[in-house]
């Protein structure tokens, strides 16, 4: 399971591994483009403690991914401007099977990374979970959700409301996904990515 975190709006200073399995990739980006931290499975560190090929290796796509044309190349068609610097790095951080924390200003474009989890999981035939803080954003995303992709592959779980909870894309509050995580939910297999935004 990927974890994309797309609400910070405060550069992150502490560390991660407390919180993440040791074996998550996390990568940490700022509106700029630029990596605030960046993980390849042992301990979280800003970027200035590592070596400066760790920024170059997610700057640009891989081989792989230039000649297959890749996922994100498909998910950027959608938008009648180009992505950010930071908004494209987190993509190919997600092909590459990263987790990705998103820090930037508000109206920066972040929901664009969250989203682009979404398209990745369903191009892999993996479900998705899309997280917000309460209920009446969850409703909002739900709905933006269902016209992008289609009312029949969404769902929504709040503290009151269930609809299509076994949906491949399913909108909930993030108290929701606690308990699920808790409970051992069996709508937890074949997740993919949660998005929380």
């Amino acid at each position: 399971m990927r974890l994309v975190i797309a609400s910070c709006s405060v550069d992150y200073s502490g560390r991660l591994d407390a919180h993440l399995p040791r074996a998550t990739r996390v990568l940490m980006l700022k509106a700029d483009g630029s990596v605030l931290i960046h993980s390849d499975g042992g301990s979280y560190k800003p970027l200035n403690w590592m070596t400066p090929p760790a920024t170059v290796a997610i700057a640009e796509p891989t081989e792989e991914q230039a000649a297959a044309g890749s996922e994100l190349t498909r998910f950027t068609a959608r938008f009648p401007f180009p992505l950010d610097d930071f908004q494209l790095a987190g993509g190919r951080a997600l092909e590459d099977g990263r987790s990705v924390l998103v820090a930037a200003p508000t109206g920066a474009g972040k929901t664009v990374v969250g989203e682009f989890a979404v398209h990745l999981a369903l191009a892999q035939g993996r479900k998705v979970f899309y997280t917000a803080p309460i209920k009446a954003l969850s409703n909002q995303k739900f709905g933006e959700l269902a016209d992008w992709l289609g009312a029949e592959r969404v769902g929504l779980l709040t503290g009151d409301t269930s609809i299509r909870p076994t949906a491949e894309v399913v909108v909930m509050t993030t108290e929701v996904l606690r308990n699920m995580l808790y409970a051992d939910s069996d709508l937890l297999d074949e997740l993919g990515f949660v998005v929380m935004d």
